[in-house]
């Protein structure tokens, strides 16, 4: 079989609502999927499914194309109609730091959270999309939200972000870092952490692509606190050192230590939207 997938992250170039679309049973492709598996997971004729989403070759699906199963399976329960049966909403942990009061933005997508740090699911969100939006991990979000299967999410349910996701354990022996967004391009703002550093101590951080040794001019230069810890934000260059574009599909923000950069430092990537958007996804 011919199944035309690469492996990315979908972002919503155009994200519809549920009113754009009316369609309860939104499935959005992903890696790996093919229309028969789809088919036999939902229980459904993969034909039919073909024909109802007016797809001529059944063979040939892309990451992020958005199938309504409408019609062909049971409809689940739609959280935005008039039923008054609303899940109640989650239970912080006392002891979980949350991500309270966020707003991002991606791709003029706004992505926000209470003061609770509480998201509300929309039609096109995918757990997958999330993690990268807010920096968690993706198998953190899932337990943290007692999520069995990562594929299912819909619109109204409500979600606790905890903080983002740093690159090595905390309190821990190496230097970690961790982002926000870790989905970016030129002229985004991203939330740089850093932990485990030595206390008192200047670090700089650049953007990285350890593969092929490009290196950015230094983004922002700070000072860690006592604890060994730093919080800044950073934008996100055009280009290299060397003004050559920002192409790859990840790259790294480093944070190395001004006295000793290439013996102390932590380091974390996102998904390059340049990237993201030379190849439609």
């Amino acid at each position: 079989l011919l199944i035309a997938v690469v492996m990315g992250v979908y972002m919503p170039a155009n994200a519809q609502t549920d009113d754009d679309v009316p369609c309860i049973n939104k499935y959005i492709v992903r890696d790996g999927d093919t229309l028969s598996k789809i088919a036999q997971a939902n229980n459904v004729d993969v034909n039919e499914l073909a024909v109802a989403n007016g797809i001529e070759d059944p063979r040939l699906i892309f990451i992020g194309d958005t199938l309504c199963l409408d019609g062909l399976v049971e409809a689940r329960p739609n959280p935005d109609s008039t039923s008054t049966t609303q899940a109640p909403p989650p239970i912080v942990p006392p002891t979980l730091e949350v991500q309270r009061n966020a707003e991002i933005v991606i791709r003029d997508v706004e992505y926000t959270t209470d003061e609770n740090g509480i998201y509300i699911v929309r039609g096109f969100d995918r757990l997958y999309n999330l993690s990268a939006v807010f920096g968690v991990y993706m198998n953190e979000l899932a337990a943290v939200n007692n999520i069995t299967d990562p594929s299912v999410l819909y619109a109204g349910q409500q979600l606790i972000i905890p903080m983002p996701s740093y690159s090595s354990p905390v309190p821990g022996s190496f230097p970690a870092i961790s982002l926000v967004p870790r989905v970016a391009g030129p002229g985004y703002t991203v939330t740089v952490r850093g932990a485990n550093y030595p206390p008192d101590t200047e670090v700089e951080i650049y953007a990285e692509k350890f593969s092929t040794g490009k290196k950015s001019e230094v983004l922002e230069t700070v000072t860690t606190d006592e604890s060994g810890r730093f919080e800044v934000e950073v934008e996100i260059p055009e280009t290299w050192s060397d003004g050559t574009p920002l192409t790859d599909r990840t790259i790294s923000i480093v944070g190395r230590v001004s006295e000793q950069p290439n013996t102390i430092f932590g380091a974390n990537f996102y998904l390059n939207l340049v990237w993201l958007d030379a190849n439609n996804r």
